[in-house]
């Protein structure tokens, strides 16, 4: 994962990236950004994880029902929550135990990163060993 992240941080166009996951409560275990990411993407970033792993989804899906008028956000009284594009929940055994969040570049960019990492997560082996 780490090698994806510096790869990420090389390349110009990806300067504003950021990167978080979250337990399956919605606590920061991992954060990353690049050195000149601004403080908005990185909070961002933070939010988006926590949205996907306490709704137990994407925040792209989250995102489109709140535009369709299916979901209010604010009728939940959680500040942490944010309808973006960029968070996918993780899950293990058909249980999500966790979230990823990508901030900084478009909606699109920050997904297809979260899968990514996503990706990388699952063919580490690290969830068979819990």
């Amino acid at each position: 994962m780490t090698n994806l992240l510096d790869d990420i941080a090389r390349q110009d166009n990806n300067r504003g990236i950021a990167v978080a996951i979250v337990d399956s409560y919605g606590e920061l275990l991992v954060f990353v950004a690049h050195p000149y990411c601004y403080p908005l993407p990185r909070k961002i970033a933070i939010r988006k994880a926590y949205t996907a792993a306490i709704l137990r989804r994407g925040t792209d899906l989250v995102e489109q029902e709140v535009k369709m008028g299916n979901l209010n956000l604010i009728a939940l009284n959680d500040h942490n929550l944010i309808a973006s594009t960029g968070g996918i929940p993780i899950e293990f055994d058909h249980k999500v135990i966790g979230g990823i969040g990508v901030s900084g570049l478009s909606a699109q960019e920050d997904l297809t990163i979260a899968k990514q990492l996503l990706t990388l997560l699952n063919d580490s082996g690290l969830f068979s060993k819990v």
